[in-house]
């Protein structure tokens, strides 16, 4: 979440100093008139040259370069984003200059008028694309990783879980990728040197467009049917043999590293149950103790220890509670492997004193 904050900081800076600074500079360039002979600084200046060669940079995007002969020695030049022209070597061109900087090269015709004009990288009009671009990303990725952050610290793991509803951070999920793929979207469109108000305005028409999409989806994952909750009906199968499977004592940390201490549950004939870090159940049994009650199987709840995210374990998942005295104790394993948990209890039951 520091990161976030960090991010939203330094998009601050961009949007609100960097980029009309430099969007300042480039209505001075339009607005720039040509210098007086012997002077330059804020005006235009140009000098003669010829095109000595072009070639094309490498990358994803590469860009035009163009080196330029004149009388104090060749010049290269690499073209802003999108400026490409095929230039003959010798194509005479005019080198224009604003506050000490090559901005653009003027190709003149045989007539000696200017017959386009190729804008360098260093662009004023276009100057503005990076600051801008990278400020939009990081100020709508920033907000959507901020509201992440603020639900997770708000129900963190042991901490209040009040008002949690069901599929609540999927649904807050919706809007905060919402604002990352406009930031994104914002980021490219400005990247490209588009104005400031065109790329504002289709800032915009995104979020006006992201807000009703990502608000109905929100609502739908909150009002969607909630995970079933409560006692399931499980018929108790007698283990014939060992039948090994994972398990999950729920809350358990006393393992190395602050881990679960068992992954597996061996029930077998006799009403055997023991817990084991052997996924074969051969080795490193610990029976569970002959105390232990069945109290019933049920889906799992919100508030359970470990409760899984995902909504595919929670359906296919079963709690078994279990009663040791006056302590409650919870085995999370597969709805396939309860009945077998259910049949070893009830031989116990069945075989108890």
């Amino acid at each position: 979440m520091a990161l976030s904050l960090v991010a939203l900081a330094v998009a601050g800076w961009l949007l609100g100093v960097a980029v009309p600074q430099k969007v300042l500079q480039g209505r001075a360039y339009d607005a720039a008139s040509g210098c007086p002979a012997g002077v330059s600084g804020d005006c235009l200046s140009g000098r003669p040259g010829t095109v000595e060669r072009t070639w094309m940079g490498s990358g994803r995007s590469p860009s035009q370069y163009v080196e330029v002969a004149a009388k104090n020695g060749n010049q290269e030049f690499r073209l802003d984003r999108g400026q490409r022209a095929t230039l003959a070597k010798g194509t005479d061109v005019r080198m224009v200059s604003w506050r000490g900087e090559v901005r653009h090269l003027n190709l003149v015709g045989a007539d000696g008028r200017t017959s386009r004009t190729l804008f360098t990288a260093a662009n004023p009009r276009t100057a503005h694309g990076m600051d801008m671009a990278v400020g939009l990303g990081l100020a709508f990725c920033g907000a959507g990783v901020l509201l992440l952050g603020l639900y997770a610290l708000r129900h963190a793991p042991g901490g209040s879980r009040e008002g949690s509803v069901p599929g609540t951070l999927t649904a807050l999920q919706v809007p905060s990728l919402m604002l990352v793929l406009v930031g994104i979207c914002a980021g490219v469109l400005a990247l490209d040197g588009a104005p400031v108000g065109q790329v504002l305005g289709w800032t915009g028409w995104m979020v006006a467009a992201a807000v009703p999409i990502g608000g109905l989806m929100a609502l739908w994952l909150r009002v969607r049917p909630a995970p079933p909750t409560g006692p399931v009906p499980v018929e108790a199968r007698h283990p014939d043999r060992d039948r090994t499977f994972p398990v999950q004592l729920l809350g358990d940390r006393s393992g190395p590293g602050g881990f679960p201490r068992h992954t597996h549950l061996v029930a077998g004939p006799g009403g055997l149950l023991a817990f084991t870090v052997d996924p074969t159940g051969k080795f490193r049994r610990e029976e569970l103790p002959a105390s232990l009650a069945l109290v019933h199987v049920r889906h799992w709840n919100d508030d359970d220890p470990d409760c899984p995210a995902d909504a595919g374990e929670r359906k296919h998942g079963r709690v078994v509670e279990l009663r040791d005295g006056g302590r409650t104790v919870l085995l999370g394993v597969h709805k396939r492997d309860a009945p077998w948990v259910v049949g070893a209890l009830a031989e116990r039951a069945r075989l108890r004193p």
